[in-house]
């Protein structure tokens, strides 16, 4: 026993304290945690990224139906259709006829808009714009035409859509038509101008990376007008469209 250990001892006696040996600490080693169960492991919706196309090709029919006065309906009917000419899944789209489509309606649009003429004339702070309305047709409204491109394994078909717009005239814009999650799908409205500016040539789909296509007009300075990303089935696919200027 070294002098320091001797001089620490006799203190402890010269207090009346009997010293004691210090217990040698002890070294917990906690256990892993088990390692997660298949159950308890969560993963994003989207982390296996889109779902890949169908091997299907989309076959698109248009059928004329029957006329309301001036109105000419049609059906276009979509079909997505395996390499054994199997039908995967279809859907219908028939246009339709508003306004006035009948004789007596026509009579009571005639007759609105003489009762407006007679008023522009008596009063000149009346707006001519009253006259902007059609009082007078049966307007057609659906899908009537298309083409289709092959882009990133699916069949996309390029829509002329036309729609009843404000004033009662009808306007245009366009849709896709493809197929997601072994469904045909038809997307939103796009480019919602008349077609002499974005007709079903004037513009051109694109694969954008795994995810999504774009459509883009043909003049480079005009952008974007549409985005469809894919989901991982069973979703929905999400869409952007833009609001790019025709001119």
């Amino acid at each position: 026993m070294n002098r320091l250990a001797l001089l620490v001892v006799f203190a402890a006696c010269d207090a009346g304290v009997a010293p004691t040996k210090p217990e040698p600490t002890k070294l917990v080693v906690e256990a892993p945690p088990p390692p997660p169960s298949d159950a308890s492991v969560t993963v994003p919706a989207d982390a296996a990224g889109p779902t890949p196309p169908l091997a299907v090709r989309l076959r698109i029919r248009n059928k004329d139906e029957s006329s309301v006065a001036e109105c000419n309906r049609n059906t276009l009917t979509f079909s997505l259709v395996d390499k054994s000419k199997n039908i995967v899944d279809t859907r219908t789209e028939t246009s339709t006829c508003s306004g006035a489509c009948d004789a007596q309606a026509k009579r009571d649009g005639a007759a609105q808009v003489d009762a407006l003429e007679e008023a522009l004339r008596k009063d000149p702070d009346m707006t001519p714009s009253v006259l902007d309305y059609d009082f007078t047709g049966c307007l057609a409204a659906g899908l009537h035409e298309y083409r289709t491109v092959r882009v990133a394994g699916r069949d996309i078909a390029i829509l002329l859509d036309d729609y009843v717009g404000p004033h009662t005239h009808v306007d245009h814009a366009l849709r896709l038509a493809l197929e997601v999650c072994g469904k045909v799908f038809i997307g939103e409205q796009f480019a919602e101008y008349p077609p002499s500016y974005w007709g079903l040539d004037n513009v051109v789909v694109a694969k954008d990376g795994d995810a999504a296509i774009v459509v883009n007009s043909t003049d480079e300075k005009r952008g974007t007008l549409y985005r469809l990303r894919f989901p991982a089935c069973p979703a929905t696919p999400s869409e952007e469209s833009f609001d790019v200027m025709p001119y």
